[in-house]
């Protein structure tokens, strides 16, 4: 990750254009094809698993290809790509304290620093198969933070607007 996490550093390695349309692009194709608006259970999941293949291809696609990155499934970490801050003071980020399950179930509700090294890993909503989705949330790997170490090597949740993204 880079040793600096100024959202101004060396402007031609973001790529915030490429992951907000993404962004916008996965939620759209989710919301008006993929969404049971009927179904609820075993079939509305059934919609989530379709649409995550696609949805891997549209990251692929949209994001690894433009940007000449190496290809890792979506959803795991991006080497990559390095998700920073907006602002320089801390930011509110939901923790995941239990690394080893994939629900967020009672994340813990902490704050992050602009020292932290961040690694992305999807986006993100709480909701049900049956609810329009946003992407509001940027789900990252916690891969250093010098003023909060204990954090080191969790996931967590940011509001999508705190954040940007740089090609590293």
């Amino acid at each position: 990750m880079s040793k600096s996490n100024s959202i101004n550093s060396d402007p031609d390695s973001f790529m915030n254009e490429d992951m907000n349309a993404f962004r916008r692009a996965s939620r759209e194709l989710f919301n008006n094809h993929f969404r049971p608006v009927e179904s609820d259970g075993h079939e509305a999941w059934l919609a989530v698993e379709r649409f995550q293949i696609v949805e891997a291809v549209l990251f692929e696609q949209l994001v690894t290809v433009p940007n000449s990155i190496e290809k890792v499934p979506y959803g795991e970490v991006q080497p990559k790509i390095e998700v920073v801050l907006r602002f320089s003071t801390d930011v509110p980020a939901f923790i995941k304290e239990n690394a080893e399950t994939p629900e967020w179930e009672h994340p813990t509700e902490k704050t992050l620093g602009p020292d932290a090294l961040l690694g992305f890993v999807s986006f993100y909503d709480f909701e049900s198969p049956n609810v329009c989705i946003d992407n509001q949330y940027v789900m990252v790997k916690i891969l250093g933070h010098a003023t909060k170490p204990d954090l080191v090597g969790k996931f967590a949740l940011l509001y999508s607007f705190y954040v940007g993204y740089r090609k590293i």
